[in-house]
C-alpha cells in the first residue's frame, strides 16, 4: 500500500480500491493471504479482461474473444432486419458491426477464426438481415463487398487487411516518435506485417541509429536483405542498425 500510495502522489493517479482487484502470478508457492492482509480487495485468475481487452498467460484464443462475438450477436438481435432495405442492412454493417473489434485489433493480433466468424455475421444481416443465409442469397461476392464505393464495392472494411493495417501502425509510431513509453516492448506485429511495412517505406539516412541495416530500404532506395539474400541468411545480428554495422566496419 506504501508503494501505490507513492505512486500515486508522484503521479496524480490516485489508488480506487472499491475498483480494484488482485490477479496473482505464478503464486503457488506464495502464501497470499498474508501478502494481501492490507490489500482486502477480490482476487481473480487469468484470463481476465482489463481496460476492455482480454489478458492470458498463454496464447489468446477463440473463447477469449467470445464477449465480442456475443456483442455483435446481441446487436443483430435487437434489430428489425426484415424491416430494413439492403441500403439499412449496409449502413448498420458499416457503423456496428464492423466498429466493434476495431478496439481490439488495435493492440492484438486476432486468430483468423474470430476475424471468420465476424465475417460470417457480417455477411448474413447484410443480405438476409435476421434470417438464415444460404449461397443463393449473396448478390455479390464478399471481396468485391470489401472494396471501396468508387471501385464499385460497399465500402465495408475487410476486417483482415484492416487489422493489418492498424498493426502497421504500432510500426510506424516505434518509428516516428522514439519518446513514446511503450518503445522497446514486443509490438503485436508478425515477420509478414514487418516485411510489408519495410516493403512499403523508404529511409533517407541520417546518423543511422534509427534504420535497421538489413530491414530498412537505405541503400539506394533498397534494404540490403533483399539485394543480398544469401548474406543476409548468415548475418548473425540481423536485427542492428546502420549505426552499429558500420561503426569500426563491423
Amino acid at each position: 500500500m506504501q508503494i501505490l500510495n507513492a505512486f500515486g502522489a508522484a503521479t496524480g493517479l490516485q489508488i480506487n480500491m472499491q475498483k480494484s482487484i488482485v490477479a496473482p502470478i505464478r503464486c503457488v508457492d506464495l502464501d497470499m493471504e498474508q501478502m494481501l492482509q492490507d490489500f482486502p480487495r477480490p482476487r481473480v485468475a487469468f484470463p481476465m479482461q482489463y481496460l476492455g481487452l482480454p489478458l492470458t498467460l498463454g496464447r489468446l484464443r477463440m473463447v477469449h474473444l467470445q464477449y465480442i462475438q456475443d456483442r455483435a450477436k446481441g446487436r443483430v438481435a435487437g434489430w428489425q432486419g426484415r424491416l430494413l432495405n439492403v441500403a439499412g442492412h449496409r449502413e448498420l454493417v458499416r457503423s456496428v458491426l464492423s466498429s466493434l473489434p476495431v478496439y481490439l485489433l488495435t493492440v492484438v493480433k486476432a486468430p483468423k477464426n474470430f476475424l471468420k466468424e465476424l465475417d460470417k455475421l457480417r455477411r448474413r444481416f447484410l443480405w438476409v438481415g435476421d434470417k438464415e443465409l444460404t449461397g443463393g442469397k449473396c448478390k455479390v461476392a464478399w471481396t468485391k463487398v470489401c472494396t471501396p464505393t468508387v471501385n464499385g464495392g460497399l465500402g465495408i472494411i475487410e476486417l483482415e487487411k484492416f487489422s493489418r493495417a492498424l498493426r502497421l501502425r504500432w510500426l510506424w509510431f516505434s518509428w516516428d516518435d522514439t519518446d513514446r513509453p511503450w518503445k522497446g516492448m514486443e509490438l503485436p506485429v508478425d515477420n509478414s506485417d514487418i516485411a510489408l511495412f519495410n516493403a512499403a517505406t523508404s529511409v533517407v539516412l541520417g546518423n543511422g541509429n534509427k534504420a535497421k541495416f538489413w530491414s530498412s530500404r537505405w541503400l539506394h532506395g533498397q534494404a540490403p536483405a533483399t539485394l543480398y539474400p544469401t548474406l543476409f541468411r548468415h548475418s548473425k545480428r540481423k536485427n542492428k542498425t546502420v549505426c552499429d554495422a558500420l561503426d569500426d566496419d563491423n
